[in-house]
């Protein structure tokens, strides 16, 4: 059962929204719920409130959350029977809050966090990662943070001690440069990585490129379109994901 507010609910208060809709969250033992815009000093009066629902997949993404905010979601997380899933993308959460949220996942198993869009560095992204490969997930999504090549070296050495199930990691938007392309092809076979943006002709990229129309064979005849595309290892794919005209 997935429960988010309506256009016309966004102006309610967190309590407001859940006392309008307790009889379906109480009659339902699968919810995913998306929580409307909430003051970070009403967080842990929310927390308390959702232990008495079974919440499977809980998204709090693009509330402004900190590294404090993820400690006390952290500590919910552990104690909280249903929680399989919490979307925390879109946030402030920094090294600190991402190691707390780690340890929760270690602790118990199953457990994903979606971390993308936040300000975790080297130390946090290495947490995460070594908690997610343990927790038999299969995709790790870190883009938009601030790992750096730094990051990248402690997160490779991770995933060679320990790579579970994992099978893709997705690093771009990070500040990972060329530097850390060896390092990258160090990674166990088994996982592709897609770490930054390579630009290329509009027409070398078109193969793959699953929307073309009529307006793009212009591009396809010159060589000054350009197109976006993700650069990926360790076999080299390369999969079209933005196509923008200069």
């Amino acid at each position: 059962y997935s429960l988010s507010p309506a256009y016309e609910e966004r102006a309610l208060s967190v309590e407001q929204f859940l006392q309008q809709h307790a009889k379906e969250l109480h009659g339902n033992r699968n919810i995913r719920l998306s929580l409307p815009n909430f003051g970070q000093h009403e967080l842990e009066n929310i927390l308390k409130s959702l232990n008495d629902y079974n919440i499977t997949d809980l998204d709090l993404s693009g509330q402004k959350l900190t590294d404090a905010s993820a400690t006390k979601i952290a500590a919910f997380v552990k104690q909280h029977k249903s929680i399989q899933k919490v979307n925390l993308e879109r946030n402030q959460i920094g090294d600190n809050g991402a190691i707390a949220l780690a340890q929760a996942m270690r602790e118990k198993p199953g457990l994903q966090v979606e971390l993308s869009s936040n300000v975790i560095q080297a130390k946090g992204a290495q947490a995460v990662v070594e908690a997610l490969a343990m927790s038999g997930a299969t995709v790790i999504r870190l883009e938009r943070n601030v790992i750096g090549n730094n990051g990248v070296q402690q997160i490779v050495a991770a995933l060679q001690k320990n790579a579970g199930k994992v099978n893709a990691i997705y690093l771009k938007h990070n500040g990972i440069t060329e530097q850390s392309e060896k390092d990258l092809s160090s990674l166990p076979q088994q996982i592709t990585y897609y770490y930054r943006f390579k630009t290329v002709p509009f027409k070398e990229a078109h193969p793959t490129c699953t929307a073309l129309f009529w307006c793009c064979l212009p591009c396809l005849l010159c060589d000054c379109c350009t197109t976006e595309v993700d650069q990926a290892g360790p076999a080299g794919k390369v999969l079209v994901v933005e196509a923008k005209r200069d």
